[in-house]
């Protein structure tokens, strides 16, 4: 496996793409890097998993699950103010991703409010 070392991410840097809107080779690369972060994220090699998704997003390759997973790893690192970060992108995702499928859109967006809400909670506690 491939050794990848945490890197601390400017999400100014993430230009937000549909997945239709991504050619066939940035969609492969960016797959491999988020089944690469799946496995570190079971090795509990946390960081670099969330590295492997950052490189992803950089690359062109964003995806529901990307946003989900990148979400609940920063919570299991306690990093609750990237977690707050990564689920504000995954917001405006989710309205580019799901524009013409406002029920998908609804739960994605409420699913996204949820864990705001208890993650700034966290952050609050942590300070």
């Amino acid at each position: 496996m491939k050794s990848f070392e945490y890197k601390e991410i400017n999400f100014n840097n993430i230009k937000l793409t549909a997945l239709d809107d991504i050619s066939d080779d940035t969609f492969n690369k960016g797959l491999n890097l988020y089944k690469l972060s799946h496995q570190l994220n079971l090795n509990k090699q946390y960081k670099e998993s969330l590295n492997a998704i950052f490189q992803a997003w950089e690359i062109g390759y964003q995806s529901p699950a990307t946003f989900e997973k990148a979400a609940i790893v920063a919570r299991k690192l306690k990093m609750y103010a990237l977690e707050l970060e990564i689920l504000n992108l995954s917001k405006k995702y989710f309205k580019l991703e799901y524009s013409d499928q406002i029920d998908m859109l609804n739960e994605k967006i409420n699913w996204a409010n949820k864990r705001i809400e208890r993650a700034t909670v966290l952050n609050r506690r942590k300070v």
